[in-house]
Order: C-alpha cells, then sequence, then structure tokens
C-alpha cells in the first residue's frame, strides 16, 4: 500500500491561514541597478518674521523707544545634479557620480522701525555648477572620499563641504514593513536637506569666500557642529504601504526642539570682525557676550515616495511650522563706565523641502 506523508499535505493546507495571520512585509532599501542615472531637483524655502522683539540697555526699555518693529526674511534654495551609480552595497552607495546643474540661493530680507523702513535681496550663486565630482567610499575613514575625474580641473578646497548622501536611504525602515509599522529617523540628516548636498560653494559678486581664512573657516565647522545640537526631538517614519503606481509611501511626521549658547562662537565672529577691520581696537572695549541662548523648534510633516523596483527615491515634501528665539545678555565699557544690555528675539516661520526625480 502507498503510504501517504501527511505532513507536506498539512503544511500546504495551513499555509495560506499562517499567512493571513503573519502577511510578508515589504522590503524597501536603497539599491539602484550598476549605472543607473538619477536627476534630482531640489527647491526648497525658509521663511522668518519678527514675533516678538525686546531689550534693555542699563535699565532703559530700548524696546518702547523704537516703538513697532517689524523684521522679515525669506530664503530659497535651488539644487540640481544628476547621480549615475557605478557600485552601491548593503543598501550604500559605494561609488557614483555627480553632475552638478544649476544650483543658488536667493533672498529678501526686509524690516522698519523707528518710522523708517528698509529692504534687501540677495542671491549667492553656487561654485560646483557644471562640474562633476566622483565619490568612493572609504573602508577605513567610513567616510566619502570626494575628488574630480582625472580629465576635469577644480578648486579642491570645494570638495571638503560637500555631502554625499542625498538619496533619502537614511528615512527607510531596517528589514522588512508592513502597513502602519513605524521607525525613528535621525532629525540631523533630515535638516542637513534644507541645503542638499552640502556646502557648494556658494558666493556672493564681490567674492565673499575668496576673503575667508583659516579662522572664519573652523568658525563655520563650530557652527555646524552647534546647530547639531539644535536638531533635538522626535522624527517618525510611518510606512504606507504600495500604492496603484507601485510606489511606496512613507509619511513624516517631525516634532523637534532644542537650545545651545552661542556664546563663544559670537565672541569669536566679533573679534574675527574687529581683526577683518584692520583697526586695532582694545580688548577692554570689546564687548563681553555672558550668554546667546539659541532654541529652535519645528513641528511639521512630509511624505516620501520610494520606488522598490529602482531602488531609490521618487519624490519628497515636507513642510514645517518654526519658531527660533534668540535672548542675550552682555556688557559694554564706555568712558569707563560698564553697560549692560539685554535682549530677546522671536521669529516664527516656515521650513519646506521638495524634491522631484527623473529616472
Amino acid at each position: 500500500m502507498k503510504k501517504i506523508h501527511l505532513l507536506p499535505l498539512v503544511g500546504a493546507l495551513t499555509l495560506p491561514a499562517l499567512l493571513a495571520l503573519h502577511p510578508p512585509g515589504d522590503s524597501l532599501r536603497f539599491a539602484p541597478e550598476e549605472g543607473s542615472e538619477v536627476g534630482m531637483e531640489f527647491t526648497n524655502s525658509l521663511e522668518f518674521f519678527l514675533d516678538d522683539f525686546a531689550a534693555e540697555a542699563m535699565g532703559q526699555d530700548v524696546g518702547a523707544m523704537v516703538g513697532d518693529v517689524e523684521a522679515n526674511v525669506s530664503v530659497e534654495v535651488e539644487v540640481a545634479f544628476q547621480d549615475t551609480f557605478r557600485s552601491t552595497e548593503d543598501g550604500r552607495p559605494m561609488a557614483f557620480t555627480r553632475a552638478f546643474g544649476d544650483a543658488g540661493i536667493t533672498g529678501e530680507a526686509g524690516g522698519s522701525g523707528g518710522g523708517e523702513s528698509d529692504s534687501k535681496s540677495f542671491e549667492l550663486e553656487s561654485a560646483m555648477s557644471g562640474t562633476t565630482v566622483n565619490f568612493n567610499w572609504d573602508e577605513d575613514e567610513s567616510d566619502y572620499v570626494a575628488s574630480y575625474p582625472d580629465d576635469e580641473d577644480g578648486d579642491e578646497d570645494l570638495l571638503t563641504g560637500l555631502e554625499a548622501r542625498t538619496d533619502f536611504g537614511f528615512l527607510l525602515p531596517e528589514g522588512e514593513v508592513s502597513k502602519d509599522d513605524e521607525w525613528e529617523i535621525d532629525p540631523v540628516q533630515l535638516a542637513m536637506l534644507l541645503v542638499p548636498g552640502g556646502d557648494l560653494g556658494y558666493d556672493t559678486e564681490e567674492g565673499d569666500r575668496d576673503n575667508m581664512n583659516d579662522s572664519e573657516d573652523e568658525m563655520n565647522d563650530e557652527a555646524i557642529e552647534a546647530m547639531r545640537s539644535l536638531m533635538q526631538g522626535e522624527v517618525t517614519g510611518t510606512y504606507k504601504g504600495i500604492n496603484d503606481d507601485g510606489l511606496a509611501e512613507i509619511s513624516i511626521k517631525l516634532e523637534i526642539a532644542g537650545d545651545r549658547d552661542f556664546s563663544d562662537l559670537i565672541a569669536k565672529a566679533i573679534q574675527a570682525a574687529a581683526d577683518a577691520s584692520g583697526e586695532d581696537v582694545p580688548a577692554d572695549q570689546m564687548p563681553n557676550i555672558d550668554s546667546f541662548e539659541v532654541e529652535l523648534s519645528l513641528d511639521g510633516e512630509g511624505t516620501l515616495m520610494w520606488d522598490p523596483k529602482a531602488g531609490h527615491v521618487s519624490s519628497f515634501s515636507m513642510s514645517a511650522e518654526t519658531e527660533l528665539a534668540i535672548s542675550a545678555a552682555m556688557s559694554m565699557k564706555q568712558q569707563d563706565m560698564e553697560i549692560p544690555i539685554t535682549g530677546e528675539i522671536v521669529l516664527g516661520g516656515s521650513a519646506e523641502i521638495g524634491l522631484e526625480t527623473s529616472y
């Protein structure tokens, strides 16, 4: 008599029920094919307006003397480039080439107070526009090494400020996910997308970058590190599933609140400005910065559309309400008299990040 093996039969019959109880998750990974190209076009904006202002000098209410004060600043960042992935490994691009298109920062600042008003606009052009850079992962340094192709000459100093990863892979979950699964995201990496690609050699027509010295570069590095401390809070990703176009949707929610004392940096900046002026300013005539507290909060949401088949981002959008509060206490010596000064400024506003891709 022929034996009937029941175990495979039972398994076959129960598999659909098991899958219904524990459906397989989706895997979202950064894994573009070797040689594939992705064009990325960012349009970001920042806007701030004066919400509150107060100042005192020698016990006198300076704010009351000035009267109603209004101020606003708007900034727009536009960056376009194309990445060609030469090799990837374990969700990381190991070698890729970035061809920069147009990139620039424009803005306008205006204000009024004491019966007078003024406004100025500015434009910063990127020195990287029209150039090509190779990024290669260095295992020893645990970082990317940027270089120009052999057939292209470029300013080596410009390579130091570039940020390699702008592929949004840091927003993805680890492992498989099912609908409504949540995970935490690094808020610092998200904030860095406000100026995509890092410092692209933005410069004014006057060539300010050429006049920068090593001490100013060092202060810029310190300022970047200090800004990281402001990005404290929670950024949460939630998987919404695959839509009819085959794209995976991830919703992003951010609640950021951080603070930092910038008094050391402000003191260095004042000293650098005095040195640059060429005037011999006595040490006792320099302002004494007791505190310069900065508080930042962002509350917003965004949407990442990911192409699981192509293994890279399809689009991204995010908007957030912001508040920036600055409170300072300092003193200045004038005619052998110490003059204490305190002030507080609160700025409200918004921040937006937008990305469209072509591939």
